[in-house]
């Protein structure tokens, strides 16, 4: 899919958006970190990109449901799945423990669209409970949408993904 959007809009377009998109993510992260953190500076980090500031204030009442925060931007990795990677954050949302994914997009983005986050977020959950003994029943995608109204919120149990992702694990090592 990627590839035929980029030759959609050719190299050279493809290249600008990737970047201001990229940058567009970075901001609103930054700005999320510490907004959880209960840094007022949250807002410095959303000057440079229009879109960011408004990404993040979409994002800012789902933000405030979330609580007791485990762990923020972390490293994890797991000997049993044979992957690593970097968690937004591990805390409650809505009172439940949850692996918390945030996202930004251009457009709005159907549960069907985003199966591949899923995937990922329940890999974050896999690990943490390997690492910290600390089962994860949940996870969340929190994302702020620049061309539309935000932001979406899905929410899904983990179990129904550990398959699929132990294929896409297994599918990736045998080839």
């Amino acid at each position: 899919g990627i590839t035929a959007w980029r030759e959609s809009l050719g190299k050279k377009a493809a290249d600008i958006e990737t970047k201001r998109a990229a940058d567009r993510g970075t901001y609103v992260h930054s700005a999320i970190e510490c907004f959880l953190n209960n840094d007022p500076t949250y807002a410095s980090h959303l000057e440079t990109m229009l879109e960011s500031k408004r990404m993040f204030f979409q994002m800012r009442s789902s933000l405030k449901k979330i609580n007791n925060i485990l762990m923020q931007e972390g490293a994890l990795y797991s000997d049993t799945l044979r992957t690593a990677g970097r968690v937004d954050c591990v805390g409650e949302y809505n009172g439940k423990l949850a692996i918390i994914d945030f996202k930004s997009s251009t457009r709005i983005k159907t549960q069907s669209m985003i199966a591949d986050y899923f995937l990922q977020t329940t890999a974050y959950a896999l690990m943490f409970e390997e690492i910290y003994n600390v089962q994860i029943d949940d996870i969340v995608v929190l994302m702020g949408v620049e061309k539309g109204i935000g932001p979406l919120t899905f929410c899904q149990p983990v179990e129904p993904y550990i398959e699929p992702l132990l294929r896409r694990i297994d599918k990736y090592y045998t080839k």
